[in-house]
Order: structure tokens, then C-alpha cells, then sequence
């Protein structure tokens, strides 16, 4: 299976996303991150690139049992404590070149360390229900002008079978 994230927010997306297998407790999942600063971010207005995934009974992005999994079966596996968050964290980062936001000189500037603007609920999809091994996976990260959260996760699935 694999997967693709489109940020369609101005801000970074911090997380961290994998399967697993509700059934077993003792069950190893295979998890990917996006952190705050590093080498794999997912900045604002921005899509990753498509990533191959083990096909799972459940992916996941920041969900509760997924973290728990991790931390209880994966103790000593490398992970990035601003990602390990339940949900997926909206943060406004600054860039170098970045402008004053009203773009005057004397305006107030940018703040140079990441301000958590908000939070999406954590998502999770099932196998067979929501989705078959071989897809594609797509999710869309979108700020929720009408919800209780800042932001919300869509999903749209490709099947293995489809031309697109």
C-alpha cells in the first residue's frame, strides 16, 4: 500500500502515522514521522512525496493506540518527542527570506521558534472497511472553519485496480 499527505494548511504538519494490528497487543507497528525541524518535514501548502507502507489492519496517523504501541513494543526505537503527539500538531514556522505578515518594516516579525497554532483529531482507516491492501492512500490536511477542531484530516482512496 501507499501513501500520500497534501498539507493544504499555511502551517507545518507535526506527527507521527504507521499501522498496526488492533487485535494483538504485542503487535510491532511500522511508523513514519514528520517533525517539527529535520530532514522530514511537511510543510505548509505542500504534498510528501508517495511512500510504500506495510498493509495493516489499521493506519493511523496520531492515534492513541498507535503511540501506545510504540512506546509499550518499541521502547528503544528512535522517535521524535515533538511528532509523538496524539493527533497531528499545526505549527507556524518562520523561514529564512520569510516577511513581516503585513509586509511593513516597522511590523512586528515573524517569530523565530515554531508557535503551535492548532490541532486535527487523530485518524485511523481499517482494512477492508475503508480500505484493501495496494491502494493508495490519500490525506488531505485542511484547516475546519466549521468544526470543533482548527484542522481535519480527508481521505481519499485510489484503488490498486484504478488507471488514475
Amino acid at each position: 500500500m501507499q501513501v500520500l499527505f497534501i498539507n493544504n494548511t499555511p502551517h507545518r504538519a507535526v506527527f507521527t502515522y504507521g499501522t498496526y494490528d488492533q487485535t494483538d497487543p504485542d503487535f510491532e507497528p511500522e511508523f513514519f514521522q514528520f517533525v517539527l525541524d529535520g530532514a522530514r518535514v511537511l510543510d505548509g501548502d505542500a504534498s510528501s512525496n508517495i511512500r510504500g507502507v506495510t498493509c495493516g489492519r489499521i493506519f493511523s496517523l496520531g492515534s492513541a493506540t498507535l503511540l501506545d504501541l510504540i512506546e509499550t513494543n518499541l521502547p528503544d526505537e528512535d522517535r521524535d518527542a515533538d511528532a509523538f503527539v496524539e493527533g497531528i500538531d499545526f505549527y507556524q514556522v518562520a523561514e529564512e527570506g520569510d516577511e513581516d505578515p503585513d509586509g511593513e518594516d516597522d511590523a512586528e516579525e515573524l517569530p523565530a521558534d515554531p508557535v503551535l497554532i492548532g490541532r486535527a483529531p487523530a485518524f485511523e482507516a481499517l482494512l477492508g472497511v475503508d480500505f484493501p491492501c495496494g491502494a493508495l492512500l490519500i490525506f488531505y490536511l485542511e484547516i475546519d472553519d466549521a468544526g470543533p477542531d482548527d484542522f481535519r484530516v480527508d481521505f481519499q482512496l485510489i484503488p490498486a485496480e484504478s488507471t488514475r
